[in-house]
């Protein structure tokens, strides 16, 4: 049960991860799915189950069914911090989901209900990470001041992070905020030691060019 939800989220932001060297945190969440072609699968990923096909459970079934034992185990454990965050992931992989699927209620859903557990797991511990889950799922409700205060949040303490520097740079994308984006990504472009950060940065950097144009 728990293969497709890592599947998908380790698909979903392969490229920040590779950028931002964090691939050794294990789950991971969606910002670059946000710019990939819906439905686009990692290469080798089993595909979607067939709906038709007698015994088979869909990706829907699968991650609702996780969803609800993560709700149960955080029923009995409500201040265990690894299942609140575990239920907040797995419901903003849900909300990811329906979004997908065009299901923008069932999407909304979710990403709330992620969105209160995040929130939950800060208010007992500061977690830079939590924090920039929490930034996601507020951009994928469209709430963009809100996703901008999380990550200025953690910029404040940590101006270095590049994993918050690159997701302001796509929430201002999202934003439509094209000048505020190429500021980052020049920044970033020219900043950066890294270089395949410098040539993402870069590339961005050029497709917000043109939009400006």
């Amino acid at each position: 049960m728990l293969r497709i939800f890592r599947e998908r989220r380790l698909w979903a932001r392969v490229v920040l991860c590779v950028l931002v060297g964090m691939l050794a945190l294990g789950l991971i969440g969606s910002t670059i799915a946000w710019y990939l072609e819906p439905g686009q699968r990692a290469p080798g990923s089993s595909p979607r189950p067939d709906r038709d096909e007698p015994g088979s459970q869909t990706e829907e079934d699968q991650l609702k069914a996780l969803y609800a034992e993560y709700e149960t185990m955080l029923a009995a454990s409500p201040d265990d911090l690894a299942v609140l965050t575990g239920s907040a992931r797995v419901a903003a992989e849900l909300g990811y989901f329906y979004f997908q699927e065009g299901k923008q209620v069932e999407g909304r859903e979710f990403y709330q209900r992620a969105v209160a557990h995040y929130e939950g797991v800060l208010a007992r511990q500061e977690e830079p990470g939590i924090r920039l889950e929490l930034a996601e799922a507020y951009q994928a409700l469209g709430s963009f001041e809100q996703a901008e205060q999380e990550l200025q949040t953690v910029l404040e303490k940590d101006p270095g992070n590049v994993q918050a520097q690159v997701q302001r740079g796509l929430l201002r994308e999202a934003w439509q905020d094209w000048s505020g984006a190429a500021e980052i990504w020049e920044a970033l472009a020219q900043e950066q030691a890294d270089l395949a950060v410098r040539e993402f940065a870069q590339a961005r950097l050029e497709m917000v060019r043109e939009k400006l144009k």
